[in-house]
Parts: C-alpha cells; structure tokens; sequence
C-alpha cells in the first residue's frame, strides 16, 4: 500500500448495472475476489469538480480496457464519513488507500484495518460491502450516472 488518503477526500466505485437496485447499489458491488486484499475504488480529492472527477475515472477505466457500461453507475464516497459510517454499523475499522499504479494513478483500496488473516479479511469485507451498499441505499445521492451517458430516443 502507498499512503493513506486524506478523510476530506472522495473514493468512487464503479458499479455495473446488473448491481443496480432502484436508487442504491447492491453488496455484491462491493464484494472482493478471494485473491484480492481490498475493494478497489479510485481516489478523487475533494477540490476536484465532481463531474470532472467522474469524467476523468471513466477515462482512466476505459484506458484500462474496463467495460464501463453507460447504464452502470458510479458510487462516491467522502473517506471520514465512510469510515465512520462502516464502523458505527459493523465495528470494523477500514482503511483507505492510495495504490496506484503506472495504468491508474487514481486507484485506492478500502480494507479493513489491521488484518493480515487472508480468510478474515474476506469475512470483513462481506460485513463492509453490505454497509457500503446500505450507505448508498440511505443516501442515493452518492450514486451518480455514467458521464456522457446518452439515453436512446425511442
């Protein structure tokens, strides 16, 4: 891991749209691969204009040969009031960090701290993605559209 991000700062998630429900995403947005340490997200700092920000991941994404599907979505959190959040509703304490690499220089992971057990880590982060999904479900409007998502006339 590289540093850790800023609280004042935002982490986005891509959220395919088969995750979609209604106005919120649902946990398996947010669930990790059992070879991987974290959730993935991207860190965007808050002096960034928030449209900007997304337009730019989308990008990024794009570069990365990543299928970001106009009818997908993206969930923005602010890093404090997430952590708080997850910890409050689960006592599990997450971290968030910078990871970036020569592909995305705005990639992060959300973990939880202090874990090194591969096998409890993952049961920690079902408990985090289900208080993710729970977050963007009590507050949809951290879930924002694709930017340039054109909608078909019909």
């Amino acid at each position: 891991m590289s540093s850790e991000i800023p609280d004042s700062d935002f982490v986005v998630r891509y959220c395919s749209p088969n995750t979609i429900i209604g106005h919120h995403i649902a946990r398996t947005a947010f669930q990790i691969k059992h070879d991987n340490e974290f959730a993935s997200v991207n860190w965007m700092p808050k002096n960034i204009h928030m449209y900007s920000g997304l337009e730019q991941i989308k990008s990024i994404l794009e570069q990365k040969s990543f299928h970001v599907r106009p009818n997908g979505r993206f969930a923005v959190f602010n890093v404090k009031i997430i952590k708080l959040y997850v910890y409050e509703l689960t006592g599990i304490k997450i971290s968030v960090y910078h990871v970036p690499s020569p592909s995305d220089p705005t990639h992060a992971g959300i973990l939880p701290t202090n874990t090194s057990d591969p096998h409890n880590r993952q049961k920690l982060m079902f408990s985090i993605a289900q208080a993710l999904s729970k977050f963007t479900h009590k507050n949809p409007d951290t879930v924002y559209p694709i930017p340039n998502n054109k909608k078909l006339s019909s």
